[in-house]
């Protein structure tokens, strides 16, 4: 046996980035002398072919302990492999790293698919430790030698805040990725045309939450496709999870006011997120926007995005507490409302007739309303919850 320790390890799991640095980390179980080839065989997952792969060493340590040119074969049917040359004697013990790059495939891939092995003449062939265990970019095992994933999106969820027809309403987002976002990803939920927006698009009014932050400032808005787009912070976004008991998002949420119309479609949004990769070429995913069916004052549902609701009222009775002329009275009326009327909602009775009460002197005795300015003369009493 060549070596008491044989690993391999990347630097970017992503599938189809380019410059994924791989190390090779050996350390010798016996002298290993110079001119001694090495043969690593069983590498799969990249699209760089001889000589593309390069001449040279991303990088070596020490320097000089391997030729500065090796020979990299990759066939197209099968795993490729690479012959080293030793160019120095390699002691007992020491530690001796070699590191290339390459590019990604565009598949997935399960690093333990693809046993690593290295030999040499004249001794035993050992299998290559391919299990870094180092997370990267908020993958687990990231660093594992061969294990390339695709960038998802999973999980997203939307709200809106009011059902109210012509009302002021926010509409909140909430995703979730495998991996996470680098600074200048962008995010571009699409399918929001059920709303009044300005042409300017919807005011950004949440831009941050635990997993990181958006820019202040949307980066663009299409009409026509109701789509927002919006580029991750310089901090970067880390990985949410809609598995985890605290379902980490990150969240934004926009200003628009709903349609006067009533209606009881919901929108059907979806969530593409655009990973930026450090050497600024993409990756992108789609997904769909789940809608959030909750209550909002009190009508179940109203919370799910597009919904309008126009609420209505019914006067069941009217009564009076004394019929003799003259004499103070007090006017019961008895009403109800299709949803949970919020505060400022306002309320009109007409036809009031036959009081010689002046306007200022009318109140409302158990203060779950207050009078607004009304005239005698229009027999309309207007009052606002509160």
């Amino acid at each position: 046996t060549l070596f008491s320790t044989i690993r391999m390890g990347q630097t970017k799991p992503l599938i189809g980035t380019t410059g994924n640095r791989l190390t090779l980390t050996l350390i010798p179980a016996v002298q290993v002398a110079s001119r001694t080839s090495l043969l690593i065989e069983g590498m799969s997952g990249t699209t760089t072919v001889d000589p593309g792969f390069g001449l040279f060493f991303a990088a070596q340590n020490p320097s000089g302990a391997f030729d500065a040119t090796y020979r990299w074969i990759q066939p197209t049917s099968v795993p490729a492999f690479m012959r080293l040359t030793v160019a120095n004697d390699m002691a007992i013990g020491a530690t001796y790293t070699v590191s290339w790059d390459w590019d990604n495939v565009n598949t997935p891939q399960n690093s333990l698919d693809y046993p690593i092995t290295l030999s040499s003449d004249g001794h035993t062939t050992q299998s290559v430790d391919t299990e870094g265990g180092e997370t990267i970019l908020g993958i687990v095992n990231g660093s594992n030698f061969l294990k390339l994933v695709t960038f998802e999106m999973h999980g997203a969820t939307a709200a809106q805040s009011s059902p109210l027809p012509g009302g002021s309403n926010t509409l909140t987002v909430s995703l979730f990725a495998n991996m996470d976002l680098t600074a200048g990803s962008l995010v571009t939920v699409s399918g929001i045309t059920g709303y009044l927006v300005d042409s300017a698009g919807p005011e950004l009014q949440t831009y941050a939450s635990g997993a990181g932050s958006f820019a202040s400032t949307l980066t663009s808005w299409e009409p026509s496709a109701g789509a927002v787009v919006l580029t991750v912070g310089s901090s970067g976004m880390t990985k949410t999870s809609f598995f985890r008991s605290d379902r980490q998002a990150a969240v934004f949420a926009l200003g628009v006011r709903n349609l006067n119309d009533v209606t009881n479609a919901s929108l059907q949004l979806t969530i593409n997120g655009v990973y930026e990769r450090e050497s600024g070429d993409l990756s992108s995913a789609t997904a769909s926007v789940e809608a959030v069916s909750e209550a909002r004052y009190g009508l179940i549902g109203a919370s799910v995005p597009g919904v309008v609701f126009r609420p209505e009222t019914t006067l069941h009775a009217i009564d009076h507490r004394s019929p003799l002329v003259g004499s103070s009275n007090t006017i019961t009326f008895s009403m109800s409302c299709t949803l949970i009327m919020p505060e400022g909602s306002k309320f009109t009775i007409r036809g009031l007739t036959g009081t010689q009460t002046s306007a200022t002197a009318i109140g409302i005795p158990d203060r779950l309303c207050r009078i607004l300015p009304f005239s005698l003369s229009g027999m309309t009493l207007c009052f606002v919850c509160v």
